[in-house]
């Protein structure tokens, strides 16, 4: 028996941009909270307006990403044999 999944293309969003909700077919996306990536880099950017000298320190802002599965990434049953 051949497994069905050797032949398909599977293909995923990188952005859940807002159009995305309203195209076809629904393809799964990755969410990455644009908002929130620039509110943090507003903030830090005001903290670094802040700071003089050898006090500056690099720092590592780490957002997690949010998968958004949609119809299209399903399984769909696979008919029976009779």
């Amino acid at each position: 028996m051949r497994d069905a999944s050797a032949s398909c293309v599977m293909l995923a969003g990188f952005s859940n941009a807002l159009f995305s909700q309203f195209t076809g077919p629904k393809l799964p996306s990755i969410g990455q909270h644009c908002e929130l990536m620039g509110q943090s880099a507003t903030q830090r950017r005001l903290e670094l307006m802040g700071e003089r000298g050898p006090s500056f320190a690099a720092r590592q802002v780490v957002l997690q990403p949010e998968l958004c599965v949609r119809a299209s990434s399903l399984r769909r049953k696979q008919p029976t044999a009779k």
